[in-house]
């Protein structure tokens, strides 16, 4: 017969394993400088970024480098983002094309955008495709402070001290 200790380890266990799971946390809004910024300017600033010389399509230049540009309706055709709307986005529709004429970037460039870059600009434009100004004109902000000594934090003996003589008793000092 099972004794009561090895019930109730068996009864707690899958209790144990749900508190120790991950909390799932809302995902930080997408941040243009810090992660679209470099995949557009990789893939896709070489025809479509600030350089007039290499824009494409010659006849009418898309930029994508600045909101405006990227915004503008362009002709009979979808603008380039569709802010909220990325089925409706140019960029998103020429990223998923089959086409080798529509596909971007092109074949010919022998650069392919990998599944978490694609999914990471629809996201973007899902959430509204927020351009930033370029970080050298954004004032510095504070980061936040860590939490105060004996807030819920326990170091380990291993752990390295939080500052100067923060383990250190007055007799040891």
């Amino acid at each position: 017969m099972p004794s009561a200790r090895s019930i109730l380890t068996l009864c707690l266990l899958p209790l144990g394993s749900l508190l120790s799971a991950p909390i799932a946390r809302a995902e930080a809004p997408i941040s243009f400088n810090r992660q679209i910024q470099p995949i557009l300017s990789e893939y896709c600033y070489h025809c479509h970024g600030p350089d007039s010389s290499t824009r494409k399509p010659k006849s009418d230049p898309l930029r994508l480098d600045g909101e405006a540009f990227a915004l503008a309706p362009r002709g009979d055709a979808a603008p380039a983002i569709v802010k909220g709307q990325p089925a409706k986005s140019a960029l998103v529709q020429r990223i998923h094309s089959q086409d080798a004429d529509e596909v971007m970037p092109p074949p010919d460039s022998l650069k392919q955008l990998k599944p978490e870059e694609i999914a990471l600009l629809e996201r973007w434009i899902a959430e509204g495709a927020t351009y930033e100004k370029h970080w050298s004109y954004l004032p510095p902000g504070k980061p936040p402070l860590p939490p105060a000594p004996g807030a819920g934090h326990r170091p380990a003996e291993n752990e390295s001290p939080r500052g100067p003589g923060s383990r250190l008793s007055p007799p040891q000092l």
